[in-house]
């Protein structure tokens, strides 16, 4: 175009940030809009690139172009960034209007953006979504809801729960191997042998109702005292059944007698 002296207009600029999107050349679509700023296509402001990035997402609906699924959870994910959580949940809808459902990467980052803008209430409703829609929390969320669990943010009672992300593994992958048992058979180490999700659920359902028949209630404190073993984890998750603070204990620790875990 340039060597026929002809003068891309927005419209082609929007075009091709949108072809970029779609093949996730997130860099060269900004090298685009930093054209376009320059040629003053379009007008910076406070918010910068997300503006102009909504901008062109509102020309390409007025050209007739179609984003793709990626073009909306790139938009998606830098409303969630800025906090602008009401114009991405829009866009959430406007996926499906325009045959586009949202996929895992899309429910990903909401979750991202909820727990990050602390919008605890909408977590466990897009989880709820999710799970119905068949989509698996990546690795990055996950690990984010683990840690708001952990420091307190999300109610270990609730739903979002370290025992609910065990239980949906255990639906998913019953047979799968999860705990593995090295045997020791005449002095040397022999082969491991494992238990699957589905066994080691069994087992915590029985230990979690003998720690409780002790007269433990939710909210209250297990101390587990042993070496690092199956039993050892079978035991943790018990706890994290009826929502049981699980103090780990070992033989290592300086305290460890009898009258000072009482104490604790």
């Amino acid at each position: 175009m340039k060597d026929e002296k002809i003068s891309p207009d927005t419209q082609t600029f929007s075009i091709l940030v949108d072809a970029f999107c779609k093949e996730g050349k997130v860099k060269e679509a900004e090298a685009v809009i930093d054209i376009m700023v320059e040629r003053g296509e379009v007008q910076t402001s406070k918010r910068g690139k997300l503006d102009i990035a909504k901008a062109l997402f509102h020309d390409l609906a007025l050209k007739g172009v179609q984003p793709s699924a990626r073009t909306f959870n790139i938009m998606i994910s830098g409303l969630c960034g800025e906090g602008q959580l009401k114009e991405a949940e829009d866009m959430f809808l406007k996926m499906d209007e325009s045959g586009f459902p949202p996929d895992t990467v899309t429910c990903n980052v909401f979750l991202q953006g909820y727990i990050k803008n602390q919008h605890y209430d909408d977590v466990g409703m897009l989880l709820h979504e999710m799970d119905g829609r068949g989509y698996s929390l990546d690795a990055s969320t996950l690990s984010l809801l683990i840690h708001q669990i952990a420091a307190g943010s999300l109610d270990r009672t609730s739903k979002l729960s370290v025992w609910y992300f065990y239980s949906l593994s255990v639906e998913k992958y019953p047979d799968n191997p999860m705990l593995g048992t090295r045997e020791f058979v005449n002095g040397k180490h022999g082969a491991y042998k494992w238990l699957t999700y589905k066994q080691v659920y069994d087992k915590v359902i029985h230990v979690g109702n003998a720690i409780r028949s002790c007269g433990v209630e939710p909210e209250g404190r297990c101390g587990i005292y042993g070496a690092n073993c199956a039993e050892w984890v079978i035991s943790m998750e018990a706890c994290y059944a009826h929502g049981l603070y699980c103090v780990p204990l070992y033989d290592t620790l300086a305290f460890a007698d009898e009258k000072k875990i009482c104490e604790l």
